[in-house]
């Protein structure tokens, strides 16, 4: 439905602080292209650990931001327009960190695509910058809220303390981020991505997402930093200056204690190594994003015997095989090209919204595909490709199509139809025996 006032709407958007930079063609564009919505009080905007890609600027009405605490509703935020709401989970493109609902009668937003920010990012080439800026402070809260040792502390100690002194960097892959024989003096924790840890031009074990690091120097005499740290893939981390950490060892014993654990599991880290694989495995594992997959579709080459029923049940239920039984092998493990439900989902800077992730975290080809191939074009891992329509009858003539794990089935085909048992869905780390070592 049509916008039905878009000069009112265009104007509010210039009095906000996130879009009043905005060239006005950018703000004519969000207007036009979002969806205009209602909330009566107490309905729910956006609820916490489901998935989406879009979030909401509110035009109207205040709502209230809460997530869950040790099984305790907490209030972290009350919010009020013009201002945006559900950035964090859309951005990062990982479950929503908080539940929003609105605190007054009436809210009325508009609902955004990550992908129309995106577009609107081309006109304006500093806005998704100052987006990224303007959702740090949020992102800081809600994550060390639940994430040791940061989630032992007092809610008003991460508010009104900690997430003042935290600042947000963005890496990218390849990047170095700590030097051995350099002089430790900050505190860091890793809120997205992987990072290898190299000692001696060794990698000896990996961190993820909740990994705290810069402690071994931090709280040593000396500070001296012993090993390299390095992004193995775009990533987010949060870095504090060391004062606050050993203050905040200081006046919290069980934060201390997290941090002496710490210390001697690294220590233990580095003379076993990270897991059973082999490190090149390990490394490609790392560096090929299959780690970062929420799951992957794996296939046992031992117990595999090349009949193909996968692929035909595939066909059988889709019209197509979304499945092609081909892919990186790691030890007597083969991945085919199926979606991996990776952490950060570049398919979902569609131009058309035409390609989407559902509230539990399954991504989908929508049918107002155009068949434009963008989704196609940035998926690094190849788990997209275009199909011809023979009878297009004026549409496209070609479509988007992926696998969804048979999202709306009550099983999946190919798992289903392999005799052998040798085909199904997996959780990397676990499958695969990584123990990254990096939190207790």
């Amino acid at each position: 439905m049509p916008i039905q006032n878009p000069e009112y709407l265009i104007d509010k958007l210039r009095r906000s602080p996130l879009f009043g930079a905005l060239d006005v063609a950018a703000l004519r564009l969000i207007v036009d292209r979002a969806e205009e919505v209602y909330f009566n009080l107490g309905e729910v905007l956006l609820e916490e650990e489901t998935f989406g890609d879009d979030f909401h600027i509110l035009i109207k009405g205040k709502v209230d931001v809460t997530l869950m605490v040790g099984g305790q509703e907490l209030l972290i935020a009350e919010i009020e327009a013009v201002d945006v709401v559900g950035e964090i989970g859309a951005l990062s493109q990982q479950a929503r960190t908080a539940t929003v609902r609105a605190a007054s009668d009436v809210v009325v937003a508009l609902r955004v695509s990550r992908g129309l920010l995106h577009d609107a990012g081309k006109i304006d080439k500093h806005f998704e910058k100052r987006l990224e800026e303007y959702h740090g402070n949020r992102l800081v809260t809600s994550f060390l809220l639940r994430t040791p040792p940061f989630d032992q502390l007092p809610a008003v100690l991460i508010t009104d303390e900690v997430q003042p002194q935290t600042r947000v960097r963005h890496l990218k892959a390849g990047q170095s981020f700590i030097e051995a024989g350099t002089v430790g003096g900050d505190f860091y924790i890793l809120q997205s991505g992987y990072m290898k840890v190299v000692l001696d031009g060794q990698t000896i074990s990996y961190l993820r997402s909740g990994s705290v690091f810069g402690e071994m120097a931090l709280f040593s005499p000396d500070r001296l930093r012993t090993v390299d740290v390095v992004a193995a893939s775009r990533c987010i981390v949060m870095e504090m200056p060391g004062s606050l950490g050993t203050e905040l060892a200081r006046q919290h014993p069980g934060f201390q204690k997290y941090i002496d654990d710490l210390v001697a599991l690294r220590k233990k880290n580095a003379q076993s190594g990270p897991c059973s694989l082999p490190s090149h495995q390990v490394d490609a594992l790392v560096s090929s994003g299959i780690l970062q997959a929420s799951r992957i579709l794996a296939i046992d080459l031992d117990r595999c015997v090349h009949c193909d029923h996968c692929v035909d049940a595939c066909a059988d239920r889709h019209g197509i095989s979304r499945l092609v039984r081909s892919g990186r092998r790691i030890g007597s493990t083969m991945i085919p090209s199926a979606c991996w439900i990776c952490d950060d989902p570049v398919c979902l800077l569609c131009s058309y919204d035409a390609i989407r992730r559902t509230p539990t975290g399954e991504v989908q080809v929508q049918d107002n595909c155009t068949g434009c191939t963008g989704c196609a074009v940035r998926c690094p891992y190849d788990a997209i490709f275009m199909e011809e329509l023979l009878e297009s009858e004026g549409g496209p003539g070609q479509v988007a199509v992926k696998c969804d794990g048979c999202f709306g089935f009550s099983n999946a085909a190919c798992v289903m139809n392999c005799h052998v048992e040798a085909i199904r869905w997996v959780e990397p780390e676990s499958h695969f025996q990584v123990n990254l070592g990096t939190r207790l």
